[in-house]
């Protein structure tokens, strides 16, 4: 469950002063009895209704990793999540997954795509684009404009 909106510490302090449980607490702002708890004592230790820096999960790459992995995808635009994956363990000697790189792609602002295909030119595309450049290269503003 989340922590606690700053208003909603307060709240809880306040009944907490006037006597007020734990459990009254809980069932009052709906929230568990350990979450009232934590925040309650948070507030003691550090004065504050944010939480402290520094909390919740360590990310698995550092912040030279990640601009590792961002720079090789914006000098080749094409490079997959798997190929980014084995090129920083190959360089950096970080093992992450696949899933992890995506994340860094995605915090960086690159999304995945697919790359769109046009048309094949044949050499018979290629003469009829001449021949038709050649008849009207003297054409006026007049001329085209009727097209």
């Amino acid at each position: 469950m989340p922590d606690l909106a700053p208003t909603e510490i307060a709240r809880a302090l306040e009944m907490r002063r006037n006597g007020q449980t734990y459990r009254v607490i809980s069932r009052d702002l709906c929230r568990t009895v350990s979450t009232i708890h934590r925040s309650i004592q948070r507030f003691r230790e550090t004065g504050t209704y944010v939480r402290r820096a520094g909390q919740g999960r360590k990310r698995h790459t550092s912040c030279r990793d990640d601009r590792f992995i961002r720079l090789r995808v914006h000098r080749h635009p094409r490079l997959t999540a798997f190929k980014a994956r084995h090129e920083s363990e190959a360089v950096r000697g970080v093992t992450v997954s696949e899933r992890t790189v995506r994340r860094r792609f995605s915090e960086a602002g690159l999304g995945s795509f697919v790359p769109t295909k046009a048309p094949r030119l044949e050499v018979n595309h290629r003469r009829n684009r001449l021949t038709f450049a050649q008849e009207h290269r003297l054409w006026n503003a007049d001329q085209w404009s009727k097209i």
